[in-house]
């Protein structure tokens, strides 16, 4: 049994699996967060971290709250990746020689990870990494210089060549109608698809969309966060989107779709104030993951090929479209949350699959117009609070 006091010392003659043993339970009694038998792991060593500071439990959560929590989920993975390769090399987790954090860097870079993925583990070796002269891990130049080298070998490529035509999509969300003959399932898969279209939001604006944070009229509602999401930064203005009814065609309209959801939703809620709850008992608020695997379902119904494109890429289809139809650029970028034009250029701006449509009949004259988001002709407006 090693005393809390103790100090290990490791053994280059030792075998690989008593280096692993060993040098675990040096982890875990001198770094455990809570008690000596609680093993590191995920953020919890970056908790352990701040402790060196001799600050409150208090303080320490209040630094923990600076990483939201998708930030968190990723750094958790490279730290643990971090603390397995530590183990294996009998390397001190938490000041390594400057050559050993490159190194694991390297391996990263040698299993095929994207630039971005080492960059993420950069970035979570930085805050629990300390070096002797107190500079940054993530700033050191020869850390910087091996990422521009990363940069330099892995070529960018777009994740998606082409998109989907929303048209598709919304021709199948038409055959879902008349809205009170609807499963719940069916209108609950409804009502997110199309405020995903319509709002151009991240899954995770549709995700944190509470009852409070909605606001109804008979012709308008107003959409708007409790809670900051991924984009959401100090003195930056919250945005909202203000949906008003579309007359043209009410199977798809989304203000008399999401009424028809908050109504068939009334009674199962037993207090939940999430908007999306679970259609299965006991109907409890979803996570995001959930959100998104109903979008690819509602994909898949349509005919979208899954296996080519994911969830996300219904942002890419909504603004093509969008850029398609001529909806000024400041109003794409404003209501998404993009800060330069570069953004949809790079990443959403795509050839879309399939024939082209005529826009000559009313039938498909209404699809178009109502893709995309603050279609200020006929549908959605765009506000600040």
């Amino acid at each position: 049994m090693i005393s809390p006091s103790s100090t290990v010392t490791l053994q280059p003659t030792l075998d690989l699996p008593t280096i692993s043993q060993t040098t675990s339970a040096h982890i875990t009694q001198q770094t455990a967060p809570t008690t000596p038998e609680t093993p590191l792991n995920g953020m919890s060593i970056i908790w352990n971290s701040f402790r060196q500071y001799n600050v409150s439990k208090e303080v320490i959560e209040v630094l923990m709250a600076s990483w939201r929590p998708g930030t968190k989920k990723q750094y958790s993975t490279y730290l643990n990746k971090w603390l397995e390769f530590c183990i294996k090399r009998t390397i001190d987790y938490s000041s390594p020689k400057m050559s050993e954090a490159v190194e694991f860097l390297m391996t990263l870079h040698s299993q095929g990870l994207s630039y971005s993925s080492i960059n993420t583990a950069r970035s979570a070796l930085s805050s629990i990494i300390k070096l002797d002269n107190c500079d940054n891990f993530g700033t050191h130049p020869l850390v910087t210089r091996f990422m521009k080298g990363i940069y330099e070998l892995i070529k960018p490529k777009p994740k998606y060549n082409q998109i989907w035509d929303v048209s598709q999509v919304l021709d199948y969300l038409k055959t879902l109608y008349p809205l009170e003959k609807l499963s719940l399932k069916e209108l609950t898969q409804k009502t997110v698809m199309l405020l995903l279209l319509v709002t151009g939001q991240r899954g995770q604006f549709i995700h944190l969309l509470s009852l409070n944070g909605i606001q109804l009229t008979p012709q308008v509602a107003h959409l708007s966060l409790e809670e900051h999401t991924k984009t959401s930064r100090p003195n930056k203005t919250t945005a909202a989107v203000t949906i008003t009814e579309f007359t043209p065609d009410s199977s798809i309209c989304p203000l008399t779709t999401l009424k028809a959801y908050m109504k068939k939703t009334e009674t199962l809620r037993n207090g939940e104030n999430k908007l999306f709850i679970s259609f299965i008992k006991p109907n409890k608020a979803v996570s995001r993951d959930t959100i998104s695997r109903w979008t690819k379902q509602v994909l898949t119904n349509s005919g979208i090929n899954t296996k080519m494109f994911t969830s996300h890429s219904r942002s890419a289809a909504s603004a093509t479209k969008a850029h398609q139809n001529e909806i000024p650029l400041d109003t794409i970028l404003n209501t998404i949350g993009w800060e330069s034009a570069k953004t949809l250029q790079k990443y959403y701006h795509k050839p879309v699959l399939g024939p082209k449509r005529s826009i000559t009949s009313r039938s498909s004259f209404v699809l178009d117009s109502l893709i995309g988001f603050s279609l200020i002709l006929c549908y959605c407006s765009y506000v600040k609070i």
